[in-house]
């Protein structure tokens, strides 16, 4: 994992094209002796917003907070728009910030927590008034000015920390999970929120969580934070689709990874052997160059599908219901395959609702959305 990984899909190849508003370069960071960033690189362009995911305690606010200004770097660099700000004070970065617990200042209203940033730079009323007035317009906060922070649900407070964060128009918006504390139900509408703004404004946005569906969800491109590297980037729908390696496909998602043998290649596919049995069409990776092969098979839980015994096609597999869990529209079940082991299988909630554990089933697998990885 110690190549950078980018994919692209057309819709994100122009703006790549062009030079990156952010750029950070060989960063490494560590607090006394323990590195926790270690020559990480990312660039994103003007105008994106770019989502970064990776598991608790991978480095995901350490690499925000250096990039504010708030931890010093080790070495490598940090650039914004050309401009070098590596052992640049935060006050001068020109970056703004929404923090998990919003910050907001609890004796100040609504409009006097937005205004703060511009009564800071000196700005004159009349244009602090428009700005702010602006701003609780785009961010849907009418009637709530002369409120204070204790009198907003999380929700209002949320969205009075990121019109706070916008006042001053900064070069760059630094988001650290700003919707762990909201319930699922209303971090939906959030996201959507979230997204309307910054395309209203335009702004660049670099957005930290640990929930990777949310990540997918509100992103642009988005990077995943593995061994302190940012170890794959790109569109969510790519990084879901093409994992570099078998840690990245298991973060986002969930998969089923299963030895195998690969016995051949062709100029596209292979043929590998599961649990006895010759499965083809396999999308075949750059790295295999050679067969008999060990490797590892990537199965996503809603590429299993229930098969018939008289389906024709792909080879079924025998197994077990061991447990059925459903999760509103769709349901999971934990199903142990003979000469296989245990899998996961999800599906609409509809085709498992009648499944029960110990309730013998067969199982085929989407060959062309399956992936191999090098076996360890």
């Amino acid at each position: 994992m110690n190549d950078v990984r980018e994919n692209t899909s057309h819709g994100t190849r122009a703006a790549l094209s062009a030079p990156p508003y952010l750029s950070i370069a060989d960063l490494v960071v560590a607090y006394d002796t323990l590195p926790v960033l270690a020559r990480v690189e990312l660039q994103v362009p003007r105008g994106e917003l770019f989502a970064l995911v990776g598991a608790s305690g991978s480095g995901k606010s350490t690499l925000l907070l250096s990039i504010a200004g708030f931890i010093p770097v080790r070495s490598g660099t940090i650039q914004l728009a050309g401009k070098d700000l590596t052992r640049l004070p935060a006050n001068q970065r020109e970056i703004g910030m929404v923090f998990q617990g919003y910050t907001l200042f609890p004796h100040k209203s609504v409009f006097e927590n937005i205004a703060y940033s511009l009564r800071v730079r000196k700005q004159g009323s009349a244009e602090i008034r428009h700005r702010v007035t602006t701003l609780i317009e785009l961010l849907r906060l009418e009637g709530l000015e002369r409120r204070f922070p204790r009198q907003l649900s999380g929700g209002q407070q949320q969205r009075v920390a990121l019109a706070r964060a916008l006042a001053f128009s900064p070069q760059l918006l630094l988001l650290d999970e700003p919707l762990a504390a909201i319930d699922r139900r209303l971090r939906s509408d959030l996201q959507a929120e979230i997204k309307r703004v910054q395309r209203a404004t335009g702004a660049t946005l670099v957005y930290v969580t640990h929930d990777q569906k949310e990540a997918m969800a509100i992103s642009d491109r988005m990077g995943v934070l593995y061994a302190g590297k940012i170890a794959q980037a790109g569109p969510p729908r790519e990084i879901y689709r093409n994992p570099v390696n078998a840690e990245i496909a298991d973060f986002l998602g969930g998969a089923n990874l299963l030895p195998v043998d690969v016995v051949d290649r062709a100029a596209s596919s292979c043929s590998v052997r599961l649990g006895g049995q010759s499965v083809e069409g396999i999308p075949c990776p750059a790295w295999l160059t050679t067969t008999p092969a060990k490797a590892v098979l990537m199965v996503r839980p809603e590429h299993w599908r229930i098969a018939t015994a008289v389906d024709a096609g792909q080879p079924r597999f025998k197994g077990s219901i061991r447990e059925v869990a459903f999760e509103g529209d769709s349901a999971s079940s934990r199903v142990h395959l003979l000469d296989v082991g245990e899998v996961i299988l999800r599906r609409s909630a509809d085709e498992l609702s009648l499944l029960i554990a110990g309730e013998e089933v067969l199982l085929e697998l989407n060959p062309a959305e399956a992936r191999l990885f090098k076996s360890k």
